[in-house]
Protein backbone atom coordinates (compact mmCIF):
# COMPACT_ATOMS: atom_id res chain seq x y z
CA UNK A 1 0.00 0.00 0.00
CA UNK A 2 1.62 3.31 -1.05
CA UNK A 3 2.55 5.62 1.73
CA UNK A 4 1.24 9.16 1.60
CA UNK A 5 3.79 11.94 1.81
CA UNK A 6 2.81 14.48 4.43
CA UNK A 7 4.45 17.87 4.67
CA UNK A 8 6.09 17.67 8.06
CA UNK A 9 7.13 21.33 7.88
CA UNK A 10 3.50 22.54 7.90
CA UNK A 11 2.87 24.97 10.70
CA UNK A 12 -0.37 24.42 12.49
CA UNK A 13 -2.08 27.37 14.06
CA UNK A 14 -3.08 27.09 17.65
CA UNK A 15 -4.77 29.28 20.17
CA UNK A 16 -2.92 29.68 23.45
CA UNK A 17 -5.03 29.32 26.57
CA UNK A 18 -4.32 31.14 29.79
CA UNK A 19 -5.92 30.72 33.16
CA UNK A 20 -7.13 33.45 35.42
CA UNK A 21 -8.84 32.50 38.68
CA UNK A 22 -8.95 28.88 37.50
CA UNK A 23 -11.11 29.84 34.50
CA UNK A 24 -9.90 29.34 30.93
CA UNK A 25 -9.41 32.52 28.92
CA UNK A 26 -8.98 32.29 25.14
CA UNK A 27 -6.60 34.86 23.64
CA UNK A 28 -7.81 36.00 20.21
CA UNK A 29 -5.19 36.62 17.52
CA UNK A 30 -5.67 39.03 14.66
CA UNK A 31 -6.84 36.46 12.13
CA UNK A 32 -9.43 34.84 14.36
CA UNK A 33 -10.69 38.22 15.49
CA UNK A 34 -11.14 39.42 11.92
CA UNK A 35 -13.26 36.39 11.02
CA UNK A 36 -15.77 36.91 13.80
CA UNK A 37 -19.02 38.67 13.04
CA UNK A 38 -20.00 41.58 15.22
CA UNK A 39 -23.43 42.99 15.87
CA UNK A 40 -24.80 44.16 12.55
CA UNK A 41 -27.06 47.21 12.74
CA UNK A 42 -28.28 46.52 9.20
CA UNK A 43 -30.28 43.51 10.36
CA UNK A 44 -32.06 45.60 12.97
CA UNK A 45 -32.70 48.33 10.43
CA UNK A 46 -34.17 45.83 7.97
CA UNK A 47 -36.47 44.41 10.65
CA UNK A 48 -37.69 47.89 11.62
CA UNK A 49 -38.23 48.82 7.96
CA UNK A 50 -40.17 45.61 7.28
CA UNK A 51 -42.35 46.08 10.36
CA UNK A 52 -43.05 49.70 9.39
CA UNK A 53 -44.00 48.72 5.84
CA UNK A 54 -46.13 45.86 7.18
CA UNK A 55 -47.88 48.25 9.55
CA UNK A 56 -48.86 50.67 6.77
CA UNK A 57 -49.83 47.72 4.58
CA UNK A 58 -52.10 46.29 7.28
CA UNK A 59 -53.64 49.70 8.01
CA UNK A 60 -54.34 50.24 4.30
CA UNK A 61 -55.91 46.78 3.95
CA UNK A 62 -58.08 47.32 7.04
CA UNK A 63 -59.25 50.72 5.79
CA UNK A 64 -59.93 49.29 2.36
CA UNK A 65 -62.00 46.44 3.82
CA UNK A 66 -63.90 48.82 6.10
CA UNK A 67 -64.84 51.09 3.20
CA UNK A 68 -65.57 48.15 0.91
CA UNK A 69 -68.59 47.23 3.01
CA UNK A 70 -70.15 50.67 2.44
CA UNK A 71 -68.97 50.94 -1.16
CA UNK A 72 -66.58 53.83 -0.52
CA UNK A 73 -63.84 53.90 -3.15
CA UNK A 74 -60.19 54.34 -2.26
CA UNK A 75 -60.09 57.77 -3.93
CA UNK A 76 -61.24 59.13 -0.56
CA UNK A 77 -58.16 57.70 1.11
CA UNK A 78 -55.73 60.59 1.37
CA UNK A 79 -53.57 59.55 4.28
CA UNK A 80 -53.00 56.78 6.81
CA UNK A 81 -52.31 58.12 10.27
CA UNK A 82 -49.63 56.66 12.52
CA UNK A 83 -52.30 55.87 15.11
CA UNK A 84 -54.12 53.60 12.63
CA UNK A 85 -50.85 51.84 11.88
CA UNK A 86 -50.13 51.17 15.55
CA UNK A 87 -53.72 50.07 16.22
CA UNK A 88 -53.70 47.73 13.20
CA UNK A 89 -50.40 46.09 14.17
CA UNK A 90 -51.47 45.76 17.81
CA UNK A 91 -54.86 44.28 16.93
CA UNK A 92 -53.45 41.78 14.45
CA UNK A 93 -50.57 40.83 16.75
CA UNK A 94 -52.91 40.37 19.71
CA UNK A 95 -55.27 38.23 17.64
CA UNK A 96 -52.45 35.97 16.40
CA UNK A 97 -50.99 35.61 19.90
CA UNK A 98 -54.45 34.84 21.29
CA UNK A 99 -55.03 32.08 18.74
CA UNK A 100 -51.51 30.69 19.17
CA UNK A 101 -51.77 30.53 22.97
CA UNK A 102 -55.18 28.86 22.85
CA UNK A 103 -53.95 26.43 20.22
CA UNK A 104 -50.95 25.46 22.36
CA UNK A 105 -53.13 25.08 25.45
CA UNK A 106 -55.52 22.88 23.51
CA UNK A 107 -52.61 20.70 22.35
CA UNK A 108 -51.47 20.25 25.94
CA UNK A 109 -54.87 18.88 26.91
CA UNK A 110 -54.49 16.11 24.33
CA UNK A 111 -52.18 13.43 25.79
CA UNK A 112 -49.20 12.28 23.76
CA UNK A 113 -49.64 8.82 22.34
CA UNK A 114 -48.18 6.61 19.64
CA UNK A 115 -51.69 5.63 18.62
CA UNK A 116 -52.18 7.10 15.11
CA UNK A 117 -55.90 7.55 15.74
CA UNK A 118 -55.15 9.91 18.65
CA UNK A 119 -52.49 11.71 16.66
CA UNK A 120 -55.15 12.70 14.13
CA UNK A 121 -56.83 14.82 16.78
CA UNK A 122 -53.60 16.60 17.68
CA UNK A 123 -52.00 16.99 14.26
CA UNK A 124 -54.98 17.32 11.90
CA UNK A 125 -58.16 18.12 13.80
CA UNK A 126 -56.87 20.95 16.03
CA UNK A 127 -55.11 22.94 13.24
CA UNK A 128 -58.14 22.66 10.95
CA UNK A 129 -60.52 23.51 13.80
CA UNK A 130 -58.68 26.72 14.73
CA UNK A 131 -58.30 27.67 11.07
CA UNK A 132 -62.04 27.34 10.42
CA UNK A 133 -62.93 29.22 13.62
CA UNK A 134 -60.59 32.04 12.60
CA UNK A 135 -62.27 32.27 9.18
CA UNK A 136 -65.74 32.27 10.76
CA UNK A 137 -64.77 35.10 13.11
CA UNK A 138 -63.83 37.23 10.08
CA UNK A 139 -67.36 37.00 8.62
CA UNK A 140 -69.83 39.76 9.60
CA UNK A 141 -72.70 38.75 11.84
CA UNK A 142 -75.14 40.12 9.27
CA UNK A 143 -74.09 37.33 6.89
CA UNK A 144 -73.62 34.47 9.37
CA UNK A 145 -75.01 34.56 12.89
CA UNK A 146 -72.65 32.24 14.77
CA UNK A 147 -74.08 30.61 17.91
CA UNK A 148 -72.42 28.29 20.46
CA UNK A 149 -74.30 25.25 19.17
CA UNK A 150 -72.82 25.89 15.73
CA UNK A 151 -69.42 25.29 17.31
CA UNK A 152 -70.34 21.69 18.05
CA UNK A 153 -71.58 21.14 14.49
CA UNK A 154 -68.39 22.65 13.11
CA UNK A 155 -66.17 20.51 15.36
CA UNK A 156 -68.06 17.34 14.39
CA UNK A 157 -67.72 18.02 10.66
CA UNK A 158 -64.02 18.85 10.96
CA UNK A 159 -63.46 15.70 13.03
CA UNK A 160 -64.98 13.55 10.30
CA UNK A 161 -62.90 15.30 7.63
CA UNK A 162 -59.74 14.78 9.72
CA UNK A 163 -60.24 11.01 9.75
CA UNK A 164 -61.07 10.91 6.04
CA UNK A 165 -58.00 12.91 4.86
CA UNK A 166 -55.46 10.04 5.29
CA UNK A 167 -57.68 7.77 3.19
CA UNK A 168 -57.42 10.04 0.15
CA UNK A 169 -53.79 11.06 0.60
CA UNK A 170 -52.58 7.43 0.94
CA UNK A 171 -55.14 5.55 -1.12
CA UNK A 172 -52.71 2.82 -2.24
CA UNK A 173 -51.57 1.89 1.28
CA UNK A 174 -53.40 -1.05 2.85
CA UNK A 175 -54.92 -0.73 6.30
CA UNK A 176 -56.28 2.46 7.81
CA UNK A 177 -53.61 2.75 10.52
CA UNK A 178 -50.90 2.27 7.90
CA UNK A 179 -52.49 5.05 5.86
CA UNK A 180 -52.39 7.37 8.86
CA UNK A 181 -48.75 6.55 9.66
CA UNK A 182 -47.74 7.03 6.03
CA UNK A 183 -49.65 10.32 5.88
CA UNK A 184 -47.80 11.70 8.91
CA UNK A 185 -44.42 10.50 7.61
CA UNK A 186 -44.97 12.26 4.30
CA UNK A 187 -46.20 15.39 6.06
CA UNK A 188 -43.09 15.56 8.26
CA UNK A 189 -40.85 15.19 5.20
CA UNK A 190 -42.62 17.46 2.70
CA UNK A 191 -45.34 19.32 4.64
CA UNK A 192 -45.44 22.83 6.06
CA UNK A 193 -44.00 21.94 9.45
CA UNK A 194 -42.05 24.32 11.66
CA UNK A 195 -38.86 22.30 11.17
CA UNK A 196 -39.14 22.39 7.38
CA UNK A 197 -39.83 26.12 7.36
CA UNK A 198 -36.85 26.86 9.62
CA UNK A 199 -34.61 24.63 7.48
CA UNK A 200 -35.70 26.39 4.27
CA UNK A 201 -35.18 29.85 5.77
CA UNK A 202 -31.73 28.87 6.99
CA UNK A 203 -30.33 27.20 3.88
CA UNK A 204 -32.29 28.70 0.99
CA UNK A 205 -32.02 32.51 0.61
CA UNK A 206 -34.92 32.64 -1.86
CA UNK A 207 -37.18 31.08 0.78
CA UNK A 208 -36.75 34.18 2.95
CA UNK A 209 -38.22 36.44 0.28
CA UNK A 210 -40.99 33.96 -0.47
CA UNK A 211 -41.81 33.69 3.22
CA UNK A 212 -41.92 37.48 3.53
CA UNK A 213 -44.25 37.78 0.53
CA UNK A 214 -46.55 35.11 1.95
CA UNK A 215 -46.69 36.93 5.30
CA UNK A 216 -47.66 40.18 3.57
CA UNK A 217 -50.38 38.45 1.50
CA UNK A 218 -51.86 36.65 4.53
CA UNK A 219 -51.84 39.83 6.64
CA UNK A 220 -53.46 41.76 3.78
CA UNK A 221 -56.44 39.41 3.44
CA UNK A 222 -56.87 39.04 7.21
CA UNK A 223 -56.87 42.83 7.67
CA UNK A 224 -59.18 43.29 4.68
CA UNK A 225 -61.69 40.78 6.08
CA UNK A 226 -61.41 42.23 9.58
CA UNK A 227 -62.15 45.75 8.31
CA UNK A 228 -65.15 44.46 6.35
CA UNK A 229 -66.46 42.64 9.43
CA UNK A 230 -65.97 45.70 11.65
CA UNK A 231 -68.09 47.80 9.30
CA UNK A 232 -70.76 45.11 9.00
CA UNK A 233 -71.08 44.71 12.78
CA UNK A 234 -70.96 48.44 13.61
CA UNK A 235 -74.11 49.73 15.31
CA UNK A 236 -73.10 53.11 16.75
CA UNK A 237 -72.82 56.12 14.42
CA UNK A 238 -72.83 59.89 14.37
CA UNK A 239 -75.99 61.27 12.77
CA UNK A 240 -76.90 64.74 11.57
CA UNK A 241 -79.78 66.17 9.56
CA UNK A 242 -79.49 68.52 6.61
CA UNK A 243 -82.52 69.72 4.59
CA UNK A 244 -84.82 67.05 6.01
CA UNK A 245 -82.34 64.32 5.10
CA UNK A 246 -80.50 62.18 7.67
CA UNK A 247 -76.82 61.54 7.13
CA UNK A 248 -74.56 58.99 8.79
CA UNK A 249 -70.88 59.58 9.37
CA UNK A 250 -69.23 56.55 7.82
CA UNK A 251 -65.66 57.38 8.75
CA UNK A 252 -63.27 60.26 9.17
CA UNK A 253 -60.42 60.96 6.78
CA UNK A 254 -58.06 63.39 8.41
CA UNK A 255 -60.03 66.53 9.30
CA UNK A 256 -62.96 65.54 7.11
CA UNK A 257 -65.96 63.26 7.54
CA UNK A 258 -67.24 60.78 4.95
CA UNK A 259 -71.05 60.92 5.13
CA UNK A 260 -73.89 59.16 3.31
CA UNK A 261 -77.70 59.60 3.32
CA UNK A 262 -79.54 57.02 5.40
CA UNK A 263 -83.09 55.74 5.71
CA UNK A 264 -83.47 55.00 9.42
CA UNK A 265 -86.70 53.07 8.95
CA UNK A 266 -85.15 50.65 6.49
CA UNK A 267 -81.71 50.87 8.16
CA UNK A 268 -80.22 51.42 4.73
CA UNK A 269 -77.70 53.90 3.36
CA UNK A 270 -77.24 55.04 -0.21
CA UNK A 271 -73.98 55.01 -2.08
CA UNK A 272 -73.92 58.79 -2.33
CA UNK A 273 -70.90 59.80 -0.32
CA UNK A 274 -69.77 63.29 0.51
CA UNK A 275 -66.63 64.61 2.11
CA UNK A 276 -67.40 67.44 4.56
CA UNK A 277 -65.25 69.35 7.00
CA UNK A 278 -65.51 68.44 10.63
CA UNK A 279 -65.56 72.13 11.60
CA UNK A 280 -68.82 74.04 11.82
CA UNK A 281 -69.58 77.75 12.14
CA UNK A 282 -71.45 79.17 15.12
CA UNK A 283 -73.99 80.83 12.83
CA UNK A 284 -74.57 77.57 10.96
CA UNK A 285 -73.74 74.81 13.40
CA UNK A 286 -73.54 71.22 12.26
CA UNK A 287 -75.16 69.24 15.08
CA UNK A 288 -74.20 65.57 15.41
CA UNK A 289 -76.23 63.02 17.29
CA UNK A 290 -74.91 59.73 18.60
CA UNK A 291 -77.28 56.93 17.58
CA UNK A 292 -77.31 53.16 17.86
CA UNK A 293 -78.79 51.12 15.02
CA UNK A 294 -79.45 47.57 16.18
CA UNK A 295 -78.17 45.05 13.66
CA UNK A 296 -76.11 47.67 11.82
CA UNK A 297 -76.97 49.21 8.47
CA UNK A 298 -77.28 47.76 4.99
CA UNK A 299 -76.05 49.34 1.80
CA UNK A 300 -78.51 50.01 -0.96
CA UNK A 301 -77.23 48.94 -4.33
CA UNK A 302 -77.31 51.60 -6.99
CA UNK A 303 -78.73 51.11 -10.44
CA UNK A 304 -76.32 50.18 -13.19
CA UNK A 305 -76.37 52.18 -16.40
Amino acid sequence: MPRRNYNRSRKYKYTPVGYVDNEPVVHENEESGSNQKGFNLLDTGVVIAVLTALGYFIAYAYQKGYWKYYGVTQEFLRQISLANVLISISALGFALIFFFVNYQNMKITVPDSDNPLRQIIKKIFLPLFFLVIGIILLIPNSLIHFEPRHLLYTAFIILIISYVIPIFTQWDVKGYKNKVIKHFEKHEEEGMTAENIIFALKYFPSAKYAFLIVIFIICFFISLAWGYKTAGDKEEYLLFKFKQQDYLVIDNNGDNFIVAPVDLKKKEIKKQFQLIEAKSELSKPLVFEHVKINGGVKVKEQKEY
